[in-house]
């Protein structure tokens, strides 16, 4: 491991009691309103439940935190692979959403998942000496300051993977360089998704010795087994006919809804056999999407309503409104919109489309996954627009030609083969410093 300067890294507590002081009264009042911002509470002050203690004595732990459930997919193979690897260890995995500790508690390679624990120094202390972790593994970018520095006390090495610094996060970062490089010198390990965010973390203050690039995970996920079943089971759910075309928009944000079930009647309007099904990027917002298509008297129907009686109209779209489905039910579209990319939200990651050859199409505002972006764009994987007005030309397009649909979809799933192995490449990094902690953990057990 690394030295582990502590130079100004007292700072953080002040910082973090005075942003607790000033955001307490806002979730105060949120959780009087809603019990979705009381779950989870008492974990989050630490007070666990005698169960999850015993859970984190059985064995050695290595510490996975994921915030919620696209960072949690993202590291499905890797969590599969810790699991395998070091079966005299165990993951203990942490989240901050309700939606991600859902997940975490049904994944059977999980022995220990929890909420991660509010980033006050004392809370965070006390995590870290219950957990004891080999090694703390953090997806993506979660750069929690009081948790860096209480797993650092405890002596356990710090890695982000699969990490990433979007075009807005790098500029708040760099303007507080003083603040994060001292943070950034306790992690041990930065395995970015490409060279950009490799530079970009080295200009915020990472030593550049210890960022790699690795590449991105989300590649990794394995081509699914049974595609013409799982894709014939999704289409029998939504009630779609051989000759129907379903546009399904995955992980949408607000606005898309009624742009996508405007074109979407346009389209049917001209006689296009075209259905549409939603998936929103925060499922909370699902009665809120119900209320705007009904203003455009467009009646939607929950996935969680859908049973063997339940009769869907053709004009009437399907809101997928639950957890974890999203991934297979790209199997049944035709045509895929990639969601948060029409009204400059950052987009969304359009390699779980691919990896089922579908044709994705996204808007303007791709920034957030750039990289990825460009790397389908080149391939002729993906078809990017300028807006509402060039989306609904794209869809027309594609509903036309099913030739064009299976060679979009073709290169896309040929963009993901052609980068996979970085999965691969961070276990390289990992295998042999969580190997050396669980040695010297079993060690110290024999004294």
């Amino acid at each position: 491991m690394n030295a582990r300067p502590s130079n100004r890294l007292w700072v953080w507590s002040p910082i973090s009691y005075l942003g607790f002081g000033l955001a307490a009264p806002v979730y105060g009042a949120r959780m009087l309103i809603s019990s979705k911002y009381r779950i989870g509470l008492p974990q989050r002050l630490t007070m666990y439940p005698a169960s999850l203690r015993s859970a984190l004595a059985q064995r050695p732990n290595i510490w996975l935190h994921a915030v919620s459930v696209g960072e949690l997919q993202a590291a499905s193979g890797l969590i599969q692979r810790l699991h395998d690897r070091f079966p005299e260890a165990q993951l203990a995995v942490s989240t901050v959403t309700n939606t991600g500790q859902g997940l975490a508690q049904k994944t059977p390679a999980i022995a220990a998942p929890f909420y991660l624990p509010l980033d006050l120094y004392p809370l965070c202390r006390k995590t870290a000496r219950l957990v004891k972790p080999a090694a703390l593994i953090v997806m993506e970018t979660e750069l929690w300051p009081n948790l860096i520095r209480a797993v650092s006390a405890e002596g356990a090495p710090i890695y982000l993977v699969n990490a990433r610094l979007s075009d807005k996060s790098a500029s708040r970062y760099r303007r507080a360089r003083r603040l994060f490089e001292p943070l950034l010198r306790r992690i041990d390990g930065v395995l970015a998704q490409s060279e950009e965010d490799a530079r970009r973390f080295v200009e915020i203050g990472a030593p550049p010795e210890r960022v790699f690039t690795a590449g991105n995970v989300k590649f990794d996920v394995e081509t699914p087994d049974g595609v013409e079943e799982e894709r014939a089971r999704w289409r029998s759910l939504f009630q779609l006919r051989d000759d129907e075309i379903l546009l399904l928009a995955g992980s949408t944000f607000a606005g898309e809804e009624t742009a996508l079930a405007k074109l979407t009647a346009k389209l049917r309007a001209e006689g296009i056999p075209l259905r549409l099904a939603i998936a929103p990027r925060h499922v909370e917002r699902s009665d809120t999407i119900l209320s705007e298509l009904a203003a455009l008297n467009c009646a939607a129907i929950r996935r969680s309503a859908l049973t063997g009686e339940t009769k869907i109209p053709p004009e009437s779209p399907i809101l997928l409104d639950t957890i974890g489905e999203l991934r297979r039910a790209y199997s049944a579209a035709d045509v895929v919109f990639i969601g948060k990319s029409l009204h400059n939200r950052g987009g969304q990651n359009p390699i779980e489309p691919a990896v089922w050859s579908k044709p994705i199409v996204f808007g303007p505002h791709m920034q957030n996954f750039r990289d990825v972006t460009a790397l389908f764009l080149r391939g002729e994987g993906a078809i990017q627009v300028s807006g509402e007005d060039e989306l609904t030309e794209a869809v027309r397009a594609l509903c036309a030609s099913e030739d064009e649909r299976r060679r979009l979809g073709a290169s896309a799933l040929r963009v993901v083969e052609a980068n996979r192995g970085a999965l691969d490449r961070i276990t390289c990094i990992l295998d042999p410093v969580i190997q050396a902690r669980l040695n010297d953990a079993c060690a110290d057990h024999e004294k």
